[in-house]
C-alpha cells in the first residue's frame, strides 16, 4: 500500500521494529499527522526537509536510525511541537537558532549525533521545556545565558556528557563534562536550588566559579 493516501491520517506509529530503507517520498501529504514515530529502526536517509512541512506535529519521534543531514532553519514552521527526538542518529551541522521558535517544546532530544557549533542563545525562548538532553555530540562554545529563563528543565545525560539546565527544576545532577565548551559558567546556573552535584570537567571554561557552584559537593 502508499501511506500517502492515507491523507486524514493523525498518528503514525512504526517505532520498535527492524524497517529499512527511506521514508516515502510524498509523506508531506499527511497533512494531520499529528504524532509520528519511527524510532528504533533502521532507516536511512534524509528526512527532516520533508517533516517540516506537516505544520501539525505535536511529537516526532526519529530516534535510533540511521538518518543523516542538517536540522533546517524550517524547523519553525513546527509551531505546534512538544517533542522532537532525533537521538541517535547521524544529523549533522548546526542548531538552527530557529528552534527558539518552538515554543511549545516539553522535550528536546539531540544527543548521540554528530551536530557541531554552539547552543542558540534562542533556546531560552523555550520556556515550557522540561527536558533538554543535548549528549555526546561536539557542540562546543558557551553555555548561553538564556539557559536560565528554563523554569521547568529537568535535564539529564546518559554516561554524563553534556545535557543543559537550569531554573527551579528539581535537578540535582548536571553532567556538562567531556565536551569542548568554553567560556564562563554562567550565573544564571545558581538559581537551581536542588543541585546536589555538578561536573564540568573535561572543558575549556575560564573565568569565576558562581558562588553557590563552590559550596557543592560530590
Amino acid at each position: 500500500g502508499n501511506l500517502t493516501k492515507l491523507i486524514h491520517l493523525e498518528r503514525l506509529d512504526l517505532s520498535n521494529n527492524r524497517l529499512t530503507g527511506t521514508i516515502p517520498s510524498g509523506i508531506e501529504v499527511l497533512e494531520n499527522l499529528e504524532i509520528l514515530s519511527l524510532g528504533e529502526n533502521q532507516f536511512h536517509g534524509t528526512i527532516l526537509d520533508h517533516l517540516v512541512k506537516l505544520t501539525n506535529l505535536r511529537r516526532l519521534n526519529v530516534a535510533q536510525n540511521n538518518f543523516r543531514g542538517f536540522v533546517p532553519k524550517a524547523i519553525s514552521l513546527l509551531k505546534h511541537l512538544e517533542l522532537l527526538n532525533l537521538v541517535l542518529n547521524h544529523f549533522e551541522g548546526g542548531l538552527p537558532s530557529s528552534l527558539g521558535q518552538l515554543t511549545k517544546l516539553t522535550g528536546l532530544e539531540l544527543s548521540l549525533n554528530h551536530f557541531t557549533g554552539t547552543i542558540p542563545g534562542t533556546i531560552g525562548n523555550l520556556i515550557h521545556l522540561r527536558e533538554l538532553h543535548i549528549a555526546f555530540t561536539r557542540i562546543a562554545g558557551s553555555i548561553p545565558n538564556s539557559i536560565g529563563n528554563l523554569p521547568h528543565c529537568k535535564c539529564c545525560s546518559q554516561n554524563f556528557y553534556s545535557p543543559f539546565s537550569s531554573a527551579h527544576a528539581q535537578v540535582q545532577k548536571l553532567f556538562l563534562n567531556k565536551n569542548v565548551l568554553t567560556g564562563s559558567i554562567p550565573s544564571s546556573i545558581e538559581r537551581i536550588d536542588s543541585l546536589l552535584r555538578v561536573d564540568f570537567s573535561g572543558n575549556m571554561f575560564s573565568g569565576t566559579i558562581p558562588s553557590r557552584l563552590k559550596f557543592l559537593s560530590d
